[in-house]
């Protein structure tokens, strides 16, 4: 097994989701994340710098990896017998499937008083995937694009380089882990706009307008269904 459990937890350190499959705890789910998220913020103290942070902590039977994320930490509980680039794949497509399918949730202000059971549709999802391989975890993700321009870059990143396409808007766009891209959830009109003109000209000075084009109306069909 490869991933064990998935704990999402909130900008105040609440847990607002949690799945725990194949292993055995003494405390809940919900508890772990607190107890985890109050270790983050005591390790934060040993620094002036305001981004550290504890990316991974390993125990005898799992291993507990941390990704903040804008308002979010996702704290991944893997298998250390696994492959750990496996294991940071899986986690990887796994955070990218929350934001994408919880995306109009997730953008709301009001995150600190959205109650877990939002998200227990997302249970199937983990059970079912958390030991797959990308290339399946990279279909579910491309079936389901949570808007026009996040489905393009889901595209692209198979023609350039991550790098690359961060630099259009360094800003609003985060690596997620080494082979995803995500669009920051408070993004602008204007800015997607611009951004989208940025990641057209890139494309069709590469690969010309045939190319964007069918990306685009093959994400198009996509948000639609």
């Amino acid at each position: 097994m490869v991933l064990y459990g998935l704990i999402v937890l909130n900008k105040g350190g609440l847990t607002i989701y949690s799945k725990i499959v194949g292993i055995e705890l003494d405390l809940e789910s919900s508890f772990i994340g607190s107890f985890l998220s109050a270790i983050q913020s005591f390790a934060k103290k040993f620094e002036k710098n305001k981004q550290s942070c504890i990316e991974e902590i390993i125990l005898q039977n799992f291993k507990i990896k941390f990704r903040q994320f804008e308002i979010l930490t996702f704290i991944g509980v893997t298998d250390p017998q696994s492959d750990s680039v496996t294991a940071e794949l899986i986690l990887e497509y796994m955070i990218s499937a929350f934001l994408s399918k919880f995306k109009k949730l997730l953008s709301k202000k009001k995150l600190n008083v959205i109650v877990p059971s939002k998200f227990v549709t997302f249970d199937n999802f983990f059970t079912k995937y958390r030991n797959s391989s990308e290339k399946e975890l990279k279909k579910w993700l491309e079936e389901r694009p949570p808007s026009l321009l996040q489905g393009i870059v889901n595209k692209l990143i198979d023609f350039f380089p991550i790098s690359q396409i961060r630099t259009l808007n360094p800003q609003k766009l985060t690596v997620i882990g080494k082979k995803l891209i995500w669009i920051a959830f408070d993004i602008k009109p204007e800015e997607e706009m611009e951004f989208f003109e940025r990641l057209k000209k890139l494309t069709i000075t590469i690969y010309g307008e045939k190319v964007f084009k069918s990306i685009q109306e093959e994400v198009k069909k996509k948000i639609t269904v």
